[in-house]
């Protein structure tokens, strides 16, 4: 039997990426704004909010290969008769114009009944081509000449609409400008995105974003970088000097900070210890790239994912997948016969600092559903489904296991405490760099359970401890 890349993908994918579908940048993410002309890739960045309509999905999936999030900008308070959809505006819902861009009118956000199916249309579409998230403008029309009524509440309404219809199409959502109503909405919005508060003197207000872990993107056009960027950066805000234009022209207050491999574990067992030939491990640490990828294909090699590289005494490692905090890699087979060895990471031209790690014979690890390296292993029938509490091992069933970091040799395995038959032993997977699998059948006297313990030993190596399987009863 062979198990297909998802699934081999699925045991190194890292339980740290979580549960929430929406994408919520930290504190210190690095971006690129750019509405107008031609978007530019080359920024070394996390994150890049480009317009909602200007933007094809092949476009957003290049971003994506980068290792990068994509922002979709719409406006969401105004009429602009340029756009695609001006049609539905009806004229009734448009108001006076917006102070320097004359075609542009402010919304009635009171009518969510003729808006809110407008909106929604959009972030279908933000949705539909691949962004990661929504930078809803002019949010803000309650507190402009907009030849509306609007209160402060109106402004509420309509703002928590965008945020939850965001949400439920996964996006996440960055409340723009809006200063004097931070205090009420930063529990709604997963980000702020601000123009000129040091200009006009507001930018405490965005505080409670940063207070709460969540990120503040902020440029200023008129002042130069020397009057603001010292006080941002104490502030902790994504601050960058920018053209009105939004051309691609950034002069950021700081830089994007290099990789950092700050623990390296077998990806299976998670378990540290050194690394040995032909491992997979996992590298944590930070600065490898915000969107999770990958690699293509089980036969295809991959040294490269999101621009990043990892390098061991300078041998690149086949990569298996990474997200923010984790890169999956395979220990060159070159390490053999060495006593250490030394760890780089490589994300474009910025670089890891130098890890010197242990090298072993052995150091094995068999994967677990949850990817934690304890419990319910994962353990594949021959129909091609997983062993699970509901649907639980029949005794005499072949169950196969997949692990790395395990040496030639037989093993022995227990489960319950009772002898397993190894039906065929540890042995590499053909286009699967580092991982290994073996077929065990499961003992007429084994006891039933949920949880039944599983051990596994031998001259191949020692499985870690807490492992198990589910056990009919």
């Amino acid at each position: 039997m062979r198990v297909s890349m998802l699934c081999f993908s699925l045991f190194i994918l890292p339980a740290v990426q979580g549960s929430d579908p929406v994408w919520r940048p930290l504190p210190e993410t690095s971006w690129q704004w750019q509405l107008s002309g031609k978007v530019d890739l080359s920024a070394d960045v996390e994150m890049f909010d480009i317009d909602l309509f200007d933007t094809s999905k092949e476009e957003v999936a290049a971003i994506h290969a980068k290792g990068a999030r994509a922002v979709c900008y719409m406006s969401a308070g105004t009429f602009e008769p340029w756009r695609p959809d001006a049609a539905a505006f009806p004229d009734w819902v448009k108001g006076r114009g917006v102070s320097g861009w004359p075609d542009e009118k402010w919304l009635d956000i009171r009518r969510l009944d003729v808006l809110g199916p407008i909106m929604e249309a959009r972030l279908d579409l933000c949705r539909a081509k691949g962004f990661d998230g929504v930078e809803p403008d002019n949010v803000d029309g309650y507190s402009n000449r907009s030849g509306f009524s609007l209160k402060g509440d109106d402004q509420l309404k309509y703002n928590r609409f965008l945020a939850a219809a965001a949400h439920a199409r996964g996006l996440s959502v960055g409340l723009k400008n809006d200063v004097d109503q931070v205090k009420y909405l930063v529990n709604d919005f997963d980000w702020a995105l601000n123009e000129q508060c040091f200009e006009y003197r507001e930018c405490t207000a965005l505080t409670l974003f940063t207070g709460a872990g969540k990120a503040v993107f902020h440029v200023e056009y008129e002042l130069p970088s020397a009057e603001f960027c010292q006080q941002a950066n104490v502030m902790n805000f994504n601050s960058m000097r920018m053209q009105y234009e939004l051309d691609g022209f950034r002069e950021p207050c700081r830089e994007r900070k290099p990789p950092e491999a700050a623990k390296v574990v077998n990806a299976a067992s998670l378990q540290p210890g050194g690394v040995a030939p032909n491992e997979i491990v996992a590298i944590l640490g930070s600065g490898f790239g915000q969107y999770p990828l990958v690699r293509s294909g089980p036969a295809e090699s991959t040294t490269t994912l999101a621009g990043v590289s990892v390098y061991f005494d300078g041998i690149a490692a086949e990569l298996i997948s990474i997200n923010a905090s984790q890169v999956s890699a395979v220990v060159p087979r070159e390490a053999a016969g060495r006593e250490r060895t030394v760890l780089q990471v490589l994300r474009t031209a910025a670089k890891s600092v130098p890890a010197e790690l242990p090298v072993v014979p052995l150091h094995p690890g068999l994967f677990t559903a949850d990817s934690s390296g304890k419990g319910q292993l994962v353990g594949i029938y021959e129909d091609g489904t997983l062993n699970s509490k509901s649907n639980p091992a029949q005794r005499g069933a072949i169950v196969g296991l997949w692990g790395t970091g395990f040496g030639e040799g037989a093993v022995a395995v227990k489960i319950g405490g009772q002898d397993a038959e190894v039906v065929s032993p540890l042995a590499g997977v053909p286009g699967m760099p580092g991982l290994q699998q073996m077929y065990i059948r499961i003992p007429a006297s084994a006891p039933g359970g949920d949880e039944v313990a599983v051990e596994l030993s031998g001259a191949a190596g020692e499985a870690q401890a807490g492992i198990t399987l589910a056990i009919a009863p």
